[in-house]
């Protein structure tokens, strides 16, 4: 579990952890095909974007870097083609989407990073997924060097621990639930900046918290809601969950979630049968995973005994 207070962001240890990331899906259902990497230079379609068009975005200028420099997993226009990265999560194609800048900022904001972040206007931070309401809002910070998602269903996937502090002294500082009643007693009506507030209540210079961070009350009180990981944790703990078969592919584009805190029978038992399935064809051994074969037999198998999961396949 990583601590606040030794995060910091590296454009270059991004770009790697991304990278990385989509890499090993192909190792284990996505077709590697589907994922592009810039040229030298970046990406031409923002590299080369009017400087207007950028700054319809909002973004600050190591977003629009890091956007220029990562590898993607491409997006068609027909959504029954896209690949999900995550259950029921659709990774941003940001080479693609900025074509869009100009008309539709808004919705672009909107489709990346959720009504509460858009209105939060943080030009350090950029959604990494894109979609509608039912997709997730997964979004990186520049700033901190941490990856946000609000509303997260999954439990075991960690993450940071907010005080660089021994136990035994964990009883001299004030928790997140103490923070919050702090700031209900504050006027929210306002934009105040927190930088200079003494009613902010900071922690000692020695530890890092989110007021440190914050320079709005509305931005501490999102920051302190939403799950947070550094980013290569992050990505690792993603990875984490393909490895012991928590996320489960389907098809070659379709994830489920095995473990979803909800009772549900038919998913119990279809989990059984495909990581039994996964387990005989190399799974997680990489040199001896068989993918080709064991996501045909992972098809075949939902096709004809979970015929609900096998609408999913055909997407």
């Amino acid at each position: 579990m990583s601590q606040l207070a030794d995060i910091t962001y590296s454009r270059e240890a991004t770009i790697a952890a991304v990278t990385d990331y989509y890499e090993f899906l192909t190792k284990l259902y996505l077709d590697s095909s589907r994922v592009i990497y810039p040229p030298a230079g970046g990406w031409p379609s923002i590299v080369n974007a009017r400087p207007k068009q950028l700054a319809a975005l909002g973004k600050s200028d190591e977003v629009l870097g890091l956007l220029a420099h990562l590898p993607y997993i491409r997006c068609p226009d027909n959504w029954f083609d896209d690949v999900e990265a995550a259950p029921s999560c659709v990774f941003a194609e940001w080479q693609d989407l900025v074509s869009g800048i100009a008309d539709s900022a808004e919705v672009l904001r909107a489709c990346s990073e959720g009504p509460v972040l858009c209105e939060l206007a943080l030009p350090h931070v950029i959604g990494l997924t894109f979609g509608d309401r039912n997709n997730p809002k997964i979004v990186l910070d520049t700033k901190v060097g941490v990856i946000h998602w609000a509303d997260c269903p999954f439990d075991d996937l960690g993450m940071i621990d907010f005080y660089d502090v021994q136990e035994d002294d964990e009883e001299e500082h004030n928790n997140d639930e103490e923070d919050l009643e702090d700031f209900q007693e504050l006027d929210l009506s306002d934009d105040e900046d927190l930088s200079g507030d003494e009613d902010c209540d900071c922690v000692d210079s020695g530890e890092v918290h989110w007021r440190d961070i914050a320079t709005t009350k509305e931005e501490l009180l999102w920051r302190q809601e939403v799950t947070s990981w550094a980013i290569p944790d992050f990505f690792q703990a993603m990875k984490d969950q393909f490895q012991k078969l928590e996320w489960i592919p389907i098809s070659s584009q379709v994830l489920v979630a095995a473990s979803t805190g909800r009772e549900n029978r038919e998913m119990d038992a279809m989990a059984r049968i495909l990581r039994d399935i996964y387990h005989q064809h190399g799974w997680p051994d990489l040199v001896k995973y068989r993918k080709s074969e064991c996501l045909e037999a992972v098809q075949r198998v939902v096709k004809e005994h979970y015929p609900i999961y096998a609408e999913l396949q055909s997407r």
